[in-house]
């Protein structure tokens, strides 16, 4: 990347370009409430996992559902235009499943997960 610019006073765009002149544009998305606080979690959210967080262990928001995870379980990336995420962002495992298959299980993919954390897990 060569250059970064904000539109305007609102910051609702940011552009960004390269060297070999081609240029993107993404919407940024500026309403994070829905995520967990990093104070708030001190292991991985995921069912299956149960990493501490450390120095070497880093917490990860998933872009969907605001949940707090290790990298392992945030490995998956998805465009989420819904969202305001026209390339793709860091997803948990259970958002990448439920967004490959849909809410409804039917493999219609698209849909906004809509799963739950594990919050308790503190």
């Amino acid at each position: 990347m060569t250059a970064l610019y904000c539109s305007g006073d609102d910051y609702t765009r940011m552009y960004s370009g390269h060297m070999d002149g081609s240029v993107q544009s993404w919407q940024v998305v500026l309403d994070n409430e829905h995520w967990i606080k990093d104070s708030e979690v001190k292991i991985c959210q995921s069912e299956t996992c149960n990493n501490s967080f450390s120095l070497i262990v880093r917490k990860h928001h998933c872009r969907v559902c605001g949940g707090v995870f290790c990298g392992s379980c945030t490995s998956h990336r998805a465009a989420m235009p819904e969202l305001g995420f026209q390339h793709p962002v860091r997803v948990c495992d259970g958002c990448h499943e439920e967004l490959a298959l849909g809410t409804n299980g039917s493999g219609a993919g698209g849909a906004i997960p809509q799963h739950s954390n594990s919050s308790e897990q503190t």
